[in-house]
């Protein structure tokens, strides 16, 4: 199915695959998509995904197989509300972050704004969780399995917080004290974590607990010893010392990672 939108533009980024569009209901109802999910997700955005771009001209915007993603807010018919039309890569990575936004005790650590104060409790911003999920377009889940994923993927999240209280929310006497020597509540880490759940789940999405990643193991590399996310660890050293890694330097950070608690 190839179908035609109207006054759209496209988003002001690099590669940008992201369109958006201001509409009353009435006009959107009309468009009769399918729907991914069938919760409704707030009331002020509606997000609508595609397969493939035909042309964009003109503000008039052509798709291959356009689907609802969420249920449609009750409203007016006359009442407009923001449509953004994304692609179907961006479908997977955006449904987890959103869901395990759901989950309130995880979703109180992440701050909202641009920076994290240094007295705060907070673990990392809203655009680190999302540059986390960004990176999982790779991987190719079937829509009717998406529920189950971000359930047990909330579930995973709140077993290696319950085991690794660090993870989880610390005062910031103690935040501050456990940054001094580690970065395992950090946005890389976080990344590895998350990764590795995703890997699991997609080998096998039956199995009834996830097994947790060894993070308290003892690791050994040359003359040094200490748990990998340890500060003083020389693998974490790839980036002179600065601990914001660009994306090649976080896939090899997790390689070495996974290799190292396979071991443990």
């Amino acid at each position: 199915m190839v179908f035609t939108f109207e006054n759209v533009r496209n988003l002001t980024r690099k590669n940008s695959d992201v369109y958006l569009a201001v509409l009353p209901l009435g006009v959107i109802k009309d468009w009769g998509f399918s729907i991914i999910q069938s919760d409704v997700v707030g009331e002020d955005v509606i997000l609508v995904n595609y397969d493939t771009v035909v042309s964009f001209l003109n503000d008039k915007l052509q798709v291959t197989n356009p689907r609802f993603t969420y249920k449609l807010p009750n409203g007016s018919i006359s009442d407009e509300y923001v449509v953004l039309i994304v692609s179907e890569t961006q479908y997977f990575p955006s449904y987890c972050m959103h869901q395990l936004m759901s989950y309130e005790r995880f979703e109180r650590l992440i701050e909202k704004g641009e920076k994290i104060s240094s007295n705060s409790t907070k673990l990392m911003t809203i655009r680190s969780l999302h540059d986390i999920f960004k990176d999982f377009q790779r991987y190719r889940v079937e829509h009717s399995l998406c529920p189950q994923l971000a359930k047990d993927l909330i579930k995973y999240v709140e077993s290696i917080m319950n085991h690794y209280p660090e993870l989880g929310y610390l005062p910031v006497a103690q935040r501050k004290q456990f940054r001094k020597k580690s970065i395992a509540d950090s946005a890389i880490a976080w990344y590895c974590y998350i990764r590795y759940f995703m890997e699991q789940w997609t080998e096998d999405s039956h199995l009834t607990n996830q097994p947790r990643p060894l993070l308290t193991e003892e690791f050994h590399y040359e003359n040094w010893n200490g748990q990998f996310f340890d500060r003083d660890n020389p693998v974490l050293l790839v980036n002179k010392g600065s601990f914001k890694f660009n994306d090649a330097q976080r896939d090899l950070i997790y390689e070495i990672w996974r290799q190292w608690i396979k071991e443990a």
